[in-house]
């Protein structure tokens, strides 16, 4: 049994009497078997019998296999909740004054205390019911949902496109939400690779109890440029809620990608108060969408780096198959790029006087980009990878609205739609700089000189040096006519594939399951993007789980105009992180593995 006290007297005094002497303002103590385990001023802003009534600051309360109420320290395994009965129904014996209470977590001690107020000398009395904490935790969190969706939507107001000075204000925001959450050690930290500053991260080391494991989340502040023209649904940085259907959906650039995955962590740390199941590292980073790959270069040249040693990584920056369907990404496509230019004159020419004989750049550049596809549309490079895992099918009517297909216009290649989205290369031209007017604007000038960035996803697997190597022989192999050729070699990251074996696995898989109720199968997809950090992340934790997963849906629309985040995946998939982390708390993985 548990008795609330609303008392100035001592702990000792309390209790020797286990009395709820109450006065308004007064401390508020906290006792199970006669022991304090918490005592806090009663918080502002509470000005009824009916509110909240203190912070569990130093255990929390479970029930053992007796169903005896006992308390814990931090580590404790289990979660509870309060039954709370009105003094009124208490003396009178009636049964109609039982409410369901609060929450006894790390956080703050949530619930009714009865709709009529204690009366001096009267001992209230709780019983404490084990209600499961899968359900106890989605009620957390669906009561976190308006102001995690209210924070999401004041940092897509932030236009933190790398290198403006609005990516320090995205930063800045997010370190005081998390402090403002009881992670009191989010700092802003800055790395150097080779000479060269990192943006810095948001990041954090909050230990658990002894002998957690450690449980690196991470996700990315900095966001996709966005041209204003093509939006329709809002402005990129005026985010704008709509509903759909029985869900909503807020608009904003970020909303999805990936300020949505902070949203994820902030669950989190929310939550749980501050008091974490587990030792808890935080990782935000800020230059993801500019691809410097410094953060990456870094991490693999300091994999002893014990900031970034964990058990397991979670990179909320990925999303479900569809709305509803709870997904895990399995692989990822790795990604090169290569910078192409082909020279043929001094100075550029009247094409009427010497077109024909004299060869045009351009003309010899488009040449050499239409050989990287043979005739059925496969990439046309040789001895690149490929990759066949038992992804679950795409259907070929969703992705051709996702993509905005139009109509008639096939798609192109050779084998499953899967096989050729996530486990085989794809060549595209992503950059070009020919000198060339708009036609409205033209001139009749063969050209000196044209340039164009290709950029190759590869398969998972892939050695993105060989195929980068590969990209290069090809080009200077069907250089036509004799013409010269330069490259340039730019980024190279690998791909991932997940461990299907992991440890962890199977309690991710299980909070999912519970986050998504009546869901029966965890997807386990493939993404035709690329996440070069995952790799890096590999390289330092070479034993570690990776858990990539997130808010990240198709009909998102991340990268393009109208990006948008669904208000319930957003809830489910906060969810499904927080439930994850309790069951790692509870779980035989306490190891101390990482540091």
């Amino acid at each position: 049994m548990i008795s609330v006290c609303w008392s100035l007297h001592r702990e000792r005094q309390a209790r020797h009497h286990l009395r709820a002497d109450r006065r308004p303002h007064d401390s508020t103590i906290v006792l199970v078997d006669r022991k304090a385990i918490a005592t806090s001023p009663r918080p502002s802003g509470i000005g009824s019998d009916n509110d909240a009534c203190g912070l569990l600051s130093a255990g929390r309360i479970a029930i053992d296999p007796n169903g005896i109420p006992r308390h814990e320290r931090l580590s404790g395994t289990r979660w509870t909740r309060i039954a709370t009965r009105s003094a009124a129904a208490h003396s009178s014996g009636g049964s109609s004054g039982w409410s369901r209470g609060g929450f006894l977590s790390a956080a703050r001690l949530r619930g009714t205390l009865g709709a009529t107020p204690a009366t001096e000398g009267h001992t209230m009395t709780h019983n404490v019911i084990d209600l499961g904490s899968d359900t106890d935790l989605a009620e957390v969190v669906a009561g976190l949902m308006p102001g995690l969706w209210r924070d999401l939507a004041d940092l897509v107001r932030i236009p933190s496109v790398f290198p403006s000075p609005d990516v320090a204000r995205a930063r800045q925001a997010i370190v005081k939400l998390f402090r403002d959450a009881n992670i009191t050690e989010a700092v802003e930290l800055s790395l150097t690779h080779q000479g060269k500053p990192i943006t810095p991260l948001v990041y954090a080391d909050r230990a658990g109890p002894e002998k957690s494991p450690t449980v690196l989340l991470y996700a990315h502040y900095d966001v996709q440029p966005a041209n204003k023209a093509h939006w329709h649904v809002t402005e990129p940085f005026t985010p704008k809620e709509v509903l759909s259907g029985t869900d909503k959906r807020l608009y904003g650039r970020g909303a999805a990608d990936d300020k949505s995955g902070v949203m994820l962590h902030l669950a989190v740390a929310r939550a749980f108060g501050g008091k974490l199941p587990v030792h808890l590292k935080l990782m935000l980073e800020g230059e993801e969408e500019n691809g410097t790959g410094l953060l990456e270069d870094y991490l693999t040249a300091h994999p002893g780096d014990p900031r970034f040693k964990a058990d397991l990584v979670i990179v909320a920056d990925t999303g479900n198959v569809a709305r509803g369907r709870p997904t895990v990404t399995s692989t990822l496509r790795g990604v090169v790029t290569v910078d192409v230019t082909v020279h043929t004159l001094r100075k550029t020419i009247h094409s009427g006087m010497y077109g024909g004989p004299v060869p045009d750049a351009f003309t010899c550049l488009v040449r050499m980009l239409s050989t990287l596809h043979d005739a059925s549309g496969d990439v046309a490079v040789k001895g690149l990878a490929i990759d066949d895992l038992p992804w679950p099918a795409v259907d070929e009517t969703q992705l051709r609205k996702e993509a905005a297909m139009l109509d008639g216009v096939p798609f192109v290649g050779t084998g499953t739609l899967a096989q050729r989205l996530y486990g085989r290369a794809s060549v595209n031209v992503v950059g070009l700089d020919a000198g060339l007017p708009l036609p409205d604007k033209s001139a009749n000038v063969l050209r000196d000189k044209a340039s164009a960035r290709i950029s190759m996803r590869t398969a998972p697997t892939q050695n993105p040096a060989a195929a980068q190597r590969a990209l290069i022989d090809h080009l200077k192999a069907h250089a036509p006519w004799g013409v010269q050729v330069e490259t340039t070699p730019g980024i190279t990251a690998y791909g991932f594939s997940a461990n299907p074996k992991g440890s962890y696995f199977p309690l991710v898989e299980q909070a999912l399951k519970a986050a998504y109720p009546g869901s029966t199968k965890v997807e386990r997809a493939g993404q035709g993007g690329s996440i070069p950090l995952v790799h890096a992340f590999q390289v330092v934790n070479p034993n570690a789980d990776i858990v990539l997963w997130g808010c990240e849906e198709p009909v998102c629309g991340i990268h393009g105009p109208d990006e948008s985040v669904s208000h319930a995946e957003l809830q489910a998939m906060a969810t499904a992180e927080v439930l994850l982390l309790d069951r790692i708390g509870k779980s035989d993985h306490h190891n101390g593995g990482a540091m």
